[in-house]
């Protein structure tokens, strides 16, 4: 992350002596989430019955995204060859909430039920670096545009549950309710951004711009922990074993591996997808303007 950076900042550099402009932009963004993976909720409760046990499970799968939001941010630029820009965006994101539902309700005979209520949710944030090479055409004093870039996040994101679970059966549990939240370590991210937009001439130095984006991003994270766990009210976290706290994400493992309580379980990766449609508004300013020198 730090080479590429640097890497930018020299090729911005070197650029700017063939550059007929040097500009700054106050960006804002407000983000809609595209649909783009499944997010899979399941719900389970065990009642002992006899020598054997009840299992009541619900299951449903989501398509979902966590990339809606608002982002602000800036970027500073150059202006090449009069239709061509390079632009390093410095933007910052955060994530509208995702709430995830699931309840059943399962009617087992002489009055008896078991009711199963679960709700996830999700928020996070990122911070984000997008370099991007735009391609302009005049009209009048404005211009289209259409761009391409990259997108470097660095991702965090928390992960509430809670989950309530009832049934009326004498002799059994009547209910149980749980509230875990897990925070996931922050991880760097590569993905995309394509948009086209519009730049509408204030003044010399001033232009207002608007554009709409697709903007492909994915989020793996490599660790998590609970930083709450309560159950029937009372807070269990203190006593949990590390194992049961603690997770570490691997591209593959065994169960000879989770065997020891004071180390962290070890899961399968999984990607949260934050794919969205971006409807962007920003104030341009050139800063310095080279092009009447190099005439």
């Amino acid at each position: 992350m730090k080479t590429f950076i640097t890497t930018i900042l020299m090729v911005a550099v070197i650029g700017t002596s063939l550059a007929q402009s040097i500009f700054i932009k106050a960006i804002g963004s407000y983000n809609i989430g595209v649909n783009s993976d499944y997010y899979y909720l399941w719900a389970t409760q065990t009642i002992p019955s006899g020598d054997s046990l009840l299992v009541f499970s619900a299951h449903e799968a989501v398509k979902y995204s966590l990339g809606g939001g608002k982002t602000f941010g800036g970027s500073i630029g150059i202006n090449l060859l009069k239709n061509l820009d390079f632009d390093l965006a410095f933007l910052f994101s955060k994530s509208t909430v995702q709430d995830f539902h699931i309840k059943s309700d399962y009617k087992l005979g002489y009055g008896f039920n078991v009711q199963i209520n679960y709700n996830t949710s999700f928020e996070a944030q990122s911070t984000i670096i997008s370099p991007t090479i735009l391609y302009k055409k005049p009209v009048g004093n404005n211009f289209l545009y259409s761009r391409f870039g990259l997108l470097f996040a660095d991702i965090s994101m928390k992960k509430s549950q809670n989950k309530d679970l009832y049934n009326n059966i004498p002799g059994y549990y009547p209910s149980e309710q749980t509230e875990i939240i897990e925070e996931f370590e922050s991880a760097s991210s590569l993905g995309f951004t394509a948009g086209v937009g519009f730049e509408y001439c204030l003044s010399d130095h001033f232009y207002l711009m608007a554009d709409v984006s697709y903007n492909y991003l994915k989020y793996v994270p490599n660790s998590s922990k609970y930083t709450k766990y309560e159950f029937m009210g009372l807070d269990e976290l203190e006593a949990k074993p590390v194992s049961e706290k603690e997770f570490e994400y691997v591209d593959k493992y065994d169960d000879t591996e989770n065997q020891d309580p004071d180390l962290p379980a070890k899961e399968v990766k999984v990607s949260y997808p934050f794919d969205n449609v971006s409807i962007q508004l920003g104030l341009k300013c050139i800063i310095a303007d080279f092009s009447k020198k190099n005439k």
